[in-house]
């Protein structure tokens, strides 16, 4: 589908909110990890001419929260104000650093994910979801205490209540526990430490950039996956300081819309920048260039046939 935003379109719009913002406008669209903070803070600095306030358009499935944690900091030593764009996914660590913004803005394709830390699998080759220990925890003390409830009231019920409390809680817990130590016999301890320090890295991230401390704690627990959908209207109810898309900002979204829907295998870190009419002529030049590449090399080889004899159709008619 053809895009109707035209670049026109994007340079006014984009020099109208660098203009009323007073900001530098980022992009990040990539995995959250050390190399690519780096790359993001080294833009930071690199930057001479600064405005006050800071716009980052951040689309990521998330990633390292150490890193994602040191890019936030970074913005805010270097500018007053910290708006992000959220055009399409912002997950898991994309959604802790959005704790740190004084203002979120969102679109139709824009999301949050909950705060869920990946591990590493036995095998070192693919990610797991935190969450999946948390919600299998959760998921066998609901079934201990069905189990032992039912039981209790079962032996009650049939004994006519001729059983004592205390003999019927006795057997009940024995048969609950019989029941539900083969499945949590299977939980790793080690793996288990694992998930709550990750936990607990979020959690005292989240907390120095956001004083929410009941937003922290439901993004963390209160959903059941790791690709859960937080759209505007929930992120809307769950942050005091997201809103809606403006006219200006709506353009640059659908401009944008392929390279911010989504995060692909290429990340983008960059500068978000007008293009001027000098950078256009820059461009066709270097067009006009590459499509004289074949004739220039027809004369490159005309030149080396006259330096070195006549051609062998030349020889032949002689």
């Amino acid at each position: 589908m053809k895009n109707l935003i035209t670049m026109e379109k994007f340079n006014i719009s984009l020099k109208n909110l660098i203009k009323e913002t007073q900001s530098d406008f980022f992009i990040f669209v990539g995995t959250i990890n050390d190399s690519n903070a780096d790359k993001f803070i080294n833009l930071l600095r690199r930057r001479e001419v600064k405005e006050v306030n800071c716009s980052l358009i951040l689309t990521t499935y998330g990633g390292d929260p150490d890193a994602g944690y040191r890019i936030i900091r970074a913005i805010k030593r270097y500018y007053e104000k910290l708006s992000i764009y959220v055009f399409g996914f912002c997950k898991s660590t994309g959604t802790l650093m959005t704790l740190g913004a004084d203002e979120v803005i969102m679109s139709d394709f824009g999301e949050f994910g909950p705060l869920d830390i990946q591990l590493t699998k036995d095998d070192e080759l693919s990610n797991t979801s935190g969450l999946n220990f948390v919600q299998s925890l959760t998921f066998l003390n609901e079934q201990l205490f069905r189990s032992f409830e039912e039981n209790f009231l079962s032996l009650k019920r049939a004994s006519q209540n001729t059983i004592t409390t205390k003999t019927a809680a006795d057997i009940a817990s024995r048969l609950s526990v019989g029941l539900i130590s083969p499945i949590s016999g299977q939980i790793d301890p080690v793996k288990l430490g694992e998930v709550q320090r990750s936990i607990r890295i979020a959690n005292d991230y989240g907390t120095r950039l956001c004083e929410n401390d009941n937003l922290i704690a439901r993004l963390i627990v209160a959903y059941p996956s790791h690709g859960f959908v937080i759209d505007y209207q929930e992120a809307s109810e769950l942050f005091t300081n997201v809103r809606w898309v403006n006219d200006d900002e709506s353009i640059i979204e659908q401009y944008l819309h392929k390279i911010v829907r989504s995060q692909s295998e290429n990340n983008i870190i960059d500068v978000l920048e007008p293009i001027e009419e000098k950078d256009k002529k820059i461009v066709e030049v270097e067009e006009k260039v590459i499509d004289l590449k074949p004739e220039n090399e027809n004369i490159e080889k005309n030149e080396n046939i006259n330096k070195n004899g006549t051609s062998k159709k030349a020889r032949k008619a002689e």
